[in-house]
């Protein structure tokens, strides 16, 4: 399958994707290490301040996908064997699961996935540090999520052109 294929799929999947963290949020088995990535993930696709604007109707959530794709990767790694067990294994339309999904993220897109890591870590630990003073700020965050979540999944998917992906690709690329 073609990059541009496959992420024009995976844009599609967002909504469950989206599900999968705020479940993991509320998940009392998930332990706050591998929680904390799916709260910042959570409040970065609610708050609007995206690294590529929504407004664009074509690549305008591959940012809000890559940065649920890394919060639920290091959901998987920093979770506990329990929640990478649990999360993992989590299907995906039309097939596949979780864990899958983030490995080819990576592999397939690891210029623009360093770049989404590079942007959204220092966002990550200022989250964990936000919870552990207060973690009231978390509920107000899974319901900004679920709207997010009804959002996504009335927004049309429109394919990605291969040219223009390469292109954008080429920009939105971290240093190696």
């Amino acid at each position: 399958m073609e990059r541009a294929e496959w992420l024009t799929r995976e844009v599609a999947t967002l909504p469950w994707y989206a599900h999968y963290l705020a479940e993991a949020i509320e998940d009392p088995r998930v332990p706050p290490s591998g929680r904390n990535p799916c709260v910042a993930a959570a409040k970065y696709l609610a708050s609007g301040g995206d690294l590529i604007p929504d407004s664009d109707p074509v690549i305008g959530l591959l940012d809000d996908l890559f940065v649920t794709l890394y919060a639920l990767s290091e959901l998987m790694k920093h979770g506990g064997r329990e929640a990478a067990g649990i999360y993992s294994v989590k299907p995906l339309p039309p097939s596949g699961r979780l864990a899958e999904r983030c490995r080819e993220a990576r592999e397939n897109f690891p210029g623009f996935w360093n770049f989404v890591v590079k942007e959204v870590t220092a966002h990550i630990q200022e989250i964990a540090r936000a919870v552990r003073k207060g973690p009231e700020v978390v509920a107000p965050l899974v319901a900004d999520l679920r709207a997010f979540i009804q959002a996504a999944a009335q927004r049309p998917v429109y394919p990605i052109d291969p040219r223009a992906l390469e292109l954008f690709l080429r920009h939105h690329q971290a240093s190696k």
